[in-house]
């Protein structure tokens, strides 16, 4: 759709538009949508702005992770690192399930963390991505007594 044509369009339009278009597109209708004379298309602008920046610090947090991996490799002259997670109470109250994953080299998965700070939603998202870049993985199951 033409800019022209869509800055004529209400403000619910131009949002559900702009849910569908790549972060690649985003500069160019923020310039855009900064130059309309509606204060709501500017908020649109302003609102893809900080989803923006949003995402290029994550890109860079993610970015400093593969570094400081790439460093353990390079001073522990090792090939590959393992990545676990842990669900459960705690070695000590257990019983806790620890899973190892071994991914490609830079997989530049966006969001990861520790999976207790991501939602369902996220989690499921991470997950499917994290399979297609296996390597290898392991998984335990302790129960403590």
């Amino acid at each position: 759709m033409e800019i022209n044509e869509l800055l004529k369009q209400n403000s619910k339009f131009i949002k559900d538009f702009v849910s569908n278009i790549e972060f690649e597109q985003y500069p160019y209708y923020i310039n855009q949508f900064s130059l309309s004379e509606k204060k709501s298309i500017q908020n649109i602008g302003i609102s893809m702005s900080k989803k923006l920046d949003k995402l290029e610090k994550e890109k860079l947090r993610i970015q400093d992770m593969y570094e400081y991996e790439k460093n353990i490799k390079i001073s522990d002259n090792i090939n590959n690192v393992l990545c676990l997670d842990e669900v459960g109470r705690g070695p000590l109250a257990g019983p806790v399930v620890v899973c190892g994953v071994m991914l490609e080299n830079n997989p530049n998965i966006l969001y990861v963390n520790d999976s207790k700070k991501l939602s369902e939603e996220k989690r499921k998202d991470i997950y499917s991505q994290i399979i297609k870049k296996i390597y290898n993985i392991k998984q335990k199951y302790w129960i403590t007594t």
